[in-house]
């Protein structure tokens, strides 16, 4: 699948963001994988999941040396009507 990729260097991968964004409009069923890296370079992941309905969105910042005291997984869901 790949990430896209946000870092100090700039964005990787734009393209798979863009796809989802047009299954989305489209209401077919998608999944993106980000990767942004913090100036320090640990990782934070997100991942994109639309079922044609809704997405689930999932944050992890458990890699994340200066993520504070919440770090960890955390995960929501939103539809359209959450807008």
């Amino acid at each position: 699948m790949g990430y896209v990729v946000a870092g100090p260097p700039g964005l990787v991968n734009v393209d798979k963001l863009e796809k989802f964004y047009d299954d989305y409009l489209n209401k077919t069923s998608s999944r993106v994988a980000l990767a942004r890296y913090t100036d320090e370079g640990d990782p934070i992941y997100i991942d994109l999941e639309f079922n044609g309905e809704e997405i689930l969105y999932t944050y992890d910042n458990s890699w994340d040396g200066f993520g504070g005291q919440n770090k960890g997984v955390q995960k929501t869901t939103c539809t359209k009507s959450d807008v």
